[in-house]
């Protein structure tokens, strides 16, 4: 019985981030989703996929959450798909292939999809969900036990000189498999392999 239990807790260990630890970004899902390189192996697997604490950033994919914030602000589904486009954009250039570190801050360590829920601070200390926020690209997540400390760095205004910018920026769904393009309001936006592209660059 011992050893059985004393096996448990060795897997839990091996498949459980650990509190405040450095890890490097291997993949930038969007604006509030990232993998982290738990086992250091360069390999994003599907436990590696963090949902970032406090943050609701802008899809890039049509969802029920694309609707609902097609709702909370007014706006077109284009609009959120490119919003999320440049939330996305703005996560890689921040945070891929840097060693961050990740702690869990939410009162529940994972989400209703069992992904980690964790903040990211990085270069010296900067708060990953407060630059996000800051930059426009993402609002405070409501339910979140962080919601009311995050809150000061939700920027509406940010969000609506952003929309200014989503009137020059082409979306396109890429697909690799089939090296074509469609258009973002395609049955094919759904396929998660599918990835959004600005084609005016």
């Amino acid at each position: 019985m011992v050893k059985q239990l004393l096996l448990i807790i060795a897997v839990l260990c091996c498949l459980t981030p650990a509190l405040g630890s450095e890890y490097r970004v291997i993949r930038v899902v969007d604006g509030d989703t990232v993998y982290l390189d738990f086992n250091n192996n360069g390999i994003a697997e599907k436990r590696e996929r963090v949902r970032l604490s406090g943050i609701d950033a802008f899809e890039v994919r049509p969802s029920e959450n694309m609707n609902m914030q097609m709702k909370d602000l007014n706006i077109s589904a284009r609009e959120v798909l490119t919003l999320g486009y440049l939330g996305k954009e703005f996560a890689a250039k921040e945070l891929l292939w840097k060693t961050v570190n990740a702690d869990f801050t939410e009162q529940n360590a994972f989400d209703k999809y069992n992904r980690p829920l964790m903040s990211i601070t990085y270069d010296n200390g900067k708060d990953f969900e407060e630059e996000i926020l800051k930059s426009g690209l993402a609002v405070v997540f409501r339910n979140s036990s962080r919601a009311k400390k995050l809150k000061k760095f939700e920027n509406r205004k940010k969000i609506k000189e952003n929309l200014k910018r989503t009137q020059s920026i082409n979306l396109m769904y890429y697909s690799r498999k089939e090296n074509r393009t469609y258009p973002i309001t395609s049955d094919q936006a759904l396929n998660p392999e599918n990835i959004l592209i600005n084609t005016a660059e």
